[in-house]
């Protein structure tokens, strides 16, 4: 008969079985793939984004959304889904959830009265501070643990934002 197979461990993007085996898994191909190691960042982005921004008990779509908002006055909810690519039930719920906190109003746009434009208050334009202080935490932390220098990181952005804006 034989045995059950032994728990394995995910540590820095390599896998291995319990410690008295020491073999490696074979992810083959995976690690030669933009969307699984842009998947892999965006889960450890989204691990140090929720713990430098706890107080706030924002994820980081929601403080994606403030930030758009704030630099988009009077942006439209379709706008912002548009924006932040995002579907509009998705956007929807994120709205409920800031709008709940008092972080944004929702305004029906007196020129279009089919049109809702979404503002920060008071309190999301305070969020928004330490908001912006998680992103740049986030990414110096990532740029630390990858070893990049600023030339490096600045070339990822560079090429991640070719393959990102499609206009």
């Amino acid at each position: 008969m034989p045995s059950p197979e032994k728990p394995r461990s995910l540590e820095r993007g390599v896998v291995t079985a319990t410690p008295d085996v020491a073999e490696p898994l074979n992810l083959s191909y995976l690690r030669h793939l933009v969307g699984n190691l842009s998947g892999l960042v965006h889960i450890r982005s989204r691990e140090i984004f929720k713990s430098r921004l706890s107080e706030h008990q924002l994820t980081p779509k929601q403080a994606v959304v403030l930030e758009f908002i704030a630099n988009n006055p009077g942006v439209s909810q379709k706008e912002i889904a548009q924006g932040v690519v995002t579907t509009p039930a998705m956007l929807v719920s994120v709205l409920d959830t800031l709008t709940g906190r008092g972080l944004v109003e929702r305004v029906t746009d007196t020129e279009d009265r089919r049109r809702t434009c979404v503002a920060l208050t008071p309190d999301g334009l305070l969020a928004l501070g330490d908001i912006k202080k998680s992103f740049e935490n986030v990414e110096e932390t990532l740029q630390a643990e990858s070893g990049m220098t600023d030339q490096e990181w600045q070339t990822l952005v560079t090429l991640l934002r070719k393959i990102t804006e499609r206009e």
